[in-house]
């Protein structure tokens, strides 16, 4: 899933609205969605999802050099990989995309 690039920005908090997480949120705005770490642009939020070899955690330092606003994990990260700041992680977030990127839209 990506929607990246300026489509519009709207504040993560909005976005996140009524989505658990495991942190405070940032107070950012975003103006683009991605779970692919090669496709991030400047304000995307990094979607990183645990799959069935490698979590997606995995490449979070690459989508934050990219310019990642904020990284959302599927909770639990795996042991021994290390959470970025700019993370906020959420059980289940494998079902979520989707309805996180139809109120981004």
């Amino acid at each position: 899933m990506s929607l990246t690039g300026p489509v519009h920005a709207m504040p993560l908090v909005e976005l996140l609205d009524g989505i658990e997480v495991g942190a405070a949120l940032p107070d950012v705005i975003v103006t683009g969605l991605t779970s692919d770490s090669r496709a991030v642009c400047a304000g995307d939020v990094f979607i990183a999802l645990a799959g069935e070899s490698v979590h997606g955690l995995r490449f979070a330092e690459i989508a934050h050099a990219a310019g990642a606003a904020v990284i959302m994990f599927e909770a639990p990260a795996p042991h021994g990989l290390a959470i970025p700041d700019a993370a906020a992680g959420g059980p289940h977030l494998r079902s979520k995309p989707d309805a996180i990127a139809a109120r981004y839209l």
